[in-house]
């Protein structure tokens, strides 16, 4: 059982050699890695390569629109909402330096509290420079009615 075994294996061993000799010599023939594995392999490296570059465009062009901007930074001693032009409020905290970017240019700014009055400031922003807001918050005062 041993023998027939081998004789297979043999068999198969000595087909496989048959199918990879060249006709026209003697010697086998080399096998050569399938061109389609190589193929998709530059294409994989191709690919990832030109992801690569562009997310590094895309992130020197992120860079390149903050280095246009200017910073406005506010300073206040209670927490509050700031807007900008009339857009969407932002929350601002106490004691810290809140840094809010915005492009070059006349700027409204408007810092509310339920319990303050408003405080409105026109800034003009430049390039790549910050603007420092220390804003005092003022209670807000009830009319008092005299009746003297």
């Amino acid at each position: 059982m041993r023998s027939s075994s081998l004789r297979r294996h043999d068999l198969r061993r000595s087909r496989l050699f048959t199918l990879l000799r060249d006709p026209n010599t003697q010697e086998p023939m080399r096998r050569q890695p399938p061109h389609n594995r190589l193929f998709s392999t530059l294409l994989m490296c191709g690919v990832l390569c030109l992801a690569a570059a562009g997310c590094a465009t895309q992130s020197t062009q992120e860079m390149r629109e903050k280095a246009s901007h200017g910073v406005v930074v506010i300073q206040t001693e209670t927490d509050a909402l700031a807007t900008f032009d009339g857009g969407a409020p932002k929350q601002i905290a106490k004691g810290q330096d809140n840094p809010f970017p915005l492009s070059p240019g006349e700027h409204r700014v408007e810092i509310t509290h339920p319990e303050f009055t408003t405080r409105r400031y026109d800034v003009d922003v430049k390039a790549n420079e910050a603007l420092v807001l220390r804003v005092q918050m003022w209670p807000l005062v009830e009319e008092i009615d005299n009746e003297d």
